[in-house]
């Protein structure tokens, strides 16, 4: 029965009667379920009386031999399934959908490979609206998982081992797949048809270049498309937190494509990254040693985060909640035990956030964590000069984030509104109240309406805080003014920080005369010295000495060489994201012929396989190389801590 199927399906592409067929071949099979037609035959022939049934008889054979085509069987769904029925005709659709699976099933089960491969190569040459996008979608995702392709091979692969393209699709065949996917979803108005097919999307561009490009360049193309803008984002979308690397550079800017908004619904492999970074930071130990280790989870968090913010915040609960319930042991327990190494990493973490971190979606957990940052100034008021510097940066962090203006200010607002009395407290007390981004925050008069609540609530409200003005020492003061529903920034000239970036522009001129009129060795190395006790608060500066730095890293004196690594490494930390500028001058200096310089770089590869690890395995196997063919050097314990570092990422 099966036979007589195929032969009248194949009949039917043969001669463009694809109605005709799809009808004979739910007639064949109703006759193989209820096996209710003993004169099969008979039905056939009269049934194909007009379709010239002696021609079908004559070809018969001749199709059989020639199965290769039935490639085309991968229409089979669209020959099987009509267009979508009208309304109290499901229960027929959904008896054809039954019928064409099984077919298909069959089909892909029975057939050789080399028919499959030629069947996928004709369905994915052109994309064909007449298709249906969810047949020919089922159709590769089951020629991947037939069963003949994995008998004899090992089922325990190892855990570095990447799944085996098996489709092996051209590029021209990976656009009209792409299409395909856009379709399905179109067809079905769900997004969750995307979802479903990203496995089968990785596995057929399998991380190269020119599949992944092609496939890009089509759903970019589709995206100017407004009727199905919104699908091919999602794809994008789901393309990248699955495969992060997969999107970089190829966004431009202004290209619509910019606002991908991360949500929380599917997985990413960035969760996994992030959550164990931030589990193993929030495991604070007592201890040098373990002040140490954070700073090796610090420099990993601080890269994930530069390079994938969006990403890294949908653990941003996590971060938060380690936060909580550490300001309530003494200062002395609180510093040793490395919670406040805790509180200066997530500080720096949510900088790096900047400005990703203020979206309206983040803005609970955000207020969340800074209240914990108030907490801590609060209970340890009076050793607040022991953090000093993080106070400053907390500041800083609040002047940003009410900056940002809109609805953002008016969040800001409120959260300063609401722990206005430790700001003021700070302001007007011996130590803190010179400080300049305190001054420039308390200058401001913050003005905001409360929103969403009920008129006799507001109005009440309103009668109890109009006019309130709390004064500090000066003529610094938080005004609160509920009567506008505007958010105003009125900044006293005198509290603006240009005066404080003028100083820093002076001081980076006189730090970079120092390096370029050293006249001797001795003399450029305390020229280095002063540029990293000065980058000591304000670690922003060494992006002005980059190209110095790199420099001297291949210098002949070993003291200016560590002083010039300690920099770099510096900068990478606090900025990840120049680290494409100091790549090729670390790869020279690796490639040197000096051994000195050969051993500094060497001495430094696990921060920096870190920091640039979009280019680890090139960095990698530039140092294996080294030990392969550069005689006595020994690279083995180089290469096993950057390997041990990177594995600390995820938990290995």
């Amino acid at each position: 029965m099966f036979g007589i199927l195929i032969n009248i399906l194949v009949f039917s592409l043969e001669y463009n009667l694809l109605e005709e067929g799809r009808r004979l071949g739910l007639l064949v099979l109703n006759a193989l379920e209820d096996q209710r037609h003993p004169h099969l035959d008979t039905l056939l022939v009269t049934s194909f009386s007009g379709l010239r049934y002696h021609i079908f008889t004559q070809h018969l054979y001749r199709i059989i031999r020639q199965i290769e085509h039935i490639l085309r069987l991968a229409v089979l769904a669209q020959v099987l399934v009509p267009a979508l029925p009208e309304a109290g005709d499901v229960d027929a659709r959904g008896q054809e959908v039954q019928h064409s699976r099984r077919v298909q099933v069959r089909l892909e089960h029975g057939q050789h490979c080399a028919h499959l491969q030629s069947t996928v190569s004709t369905v994915l040459s052109v994309f064909k609206p007449d298709l249906d996008p969810t047949a020919v979608l089922d159709f590769l995702t089951a020629c991947i998982h037939i069963p003949r392709l994995w008998q004899g091979r090992d089922q325990n692969l190892g855990k570095n081992s990447k799944p085996e393209d098996v489709l092996n699709l051209s590029d021209n065949s990976i656009k009209v797949l792409s299409e395909y996917v856009i379709a399905e979803a179109r067809e079905a108005c769900d997004k969750k048809c995307i979802e479903v097919r990203v496995p089968l999307i990785l596995q057929c561009i399998q991380d190269k270049e020119t599949k992944s490009a092609a496939f890009l360049q089509q759903i970019i193309l589709q995206a100017e498309d407004k009727n199905v803008n919104e699908y091919a984002k999602h794809v994008l979308l789901m393309l990248y937190m699955k495969l992060p690397s997969l999107l970089q550079g190829r966004l431009q800017t202004g290209s619509g494509l910019g606002g991908l908004a991360v949500n929380g619904s599917s997985e990413s492999c960035v969760d996994l990254v992030s959550y164990t970074l931030l589990t193993s930071l929030a495991n604070t130990q007592p201890g040098r040693e373990w002040s140490l280790k954070m700073q090796e989870y610090e420099t990993c968090a601080r890269k994930l985060m530069s390079a994938h913010p969006d990403l890294f915040l949908r653990n941003l609960p996590l971060l938060v909640a380690s936060l909580q319930g550490r300001t309530q042991l003494e200062y002395l327990p609180f510093r040793i035990q490395n919670h406040l190494s805790l509180f200066t990493i997530a500080l720096g973490l949510l900088e790096l956030a900047r400005p990703q971190i203020f979206a309206p979606q983040h803005s609970q957990h955000l207020q969340t964590g800074l209240a914990c940052f108030i907490q801590m100034c609060e209970a340890y008021f009076s050793r607040k000069d022991a953090f000093y510097g993080l106070i400053d940066r907390f500041v800083n962090f609040l002047n940003t984030w009410l900056a940002r203006g809109g609805k953002t200010a008016a969040d800001a607002t409120n959260f300063l509104n609401t722990h206005c009395q430790v700001l003021i407290r700070m302001a007007s007390t011996h130590g803190t109240d010179k400080m300049a981004s305190l001054r420039y925050l308390m200058s401001c008069s913050f003005s905001s309406m409360e929103h969403q609540k009920p008129e006799s609530e507001s109005l009440s409200s309103t009668a109890a805080t109009n006019d309130i003005s709390m004064k500090s020492e000066g003529k610094e003061s938080v005004e609160i003014n509920t009567e506008k529903d505007d958010i105003s920034l009125q900044i006293a000239a005198s509290a603006t920080p240009s005066a404080a970036n003028q100083r820093v522009d002076k001081e980076v001129e006189l730090l970079m005369a120092g390096i370029n009129n050293a006249d001797s060795s001795d003399s450029l190395a305390n020229s280095l010295q002063d540029v990293l006790k000065a980058s000591m608060s304000k670690p922003e500066i060494l992006t002005h000495f980059q190209e110095e730095l790199c420099y001297n890293i291949c210098h002949d004196r070993e003291n200016v060489r560590s002083l010039a690594y300690t920099c770099v490494l510096r900068m990478l930390r606090q900025m990840p994201r120049v680290w494409r500028a100091v790549l090729p001058a670390y790869i020279g200096a690796l490639q040197c012929e000096d051994q000195g310089i050969i051993d500094s770089a060497l001495k430094n590869l696990p921060d920096l396989a870190i920091i640039c690890q979009e280019e680890a395995d090139h960095l990698l196997t530039t140092v294996f190389r080294l030990g392969l063919y550069g005689g006595r050097v020994s690279v083995t314990s180089y290469l096993s801590d950057a390997i041990n570092l990177l594995n600390n990422q995820i938990g290995r």
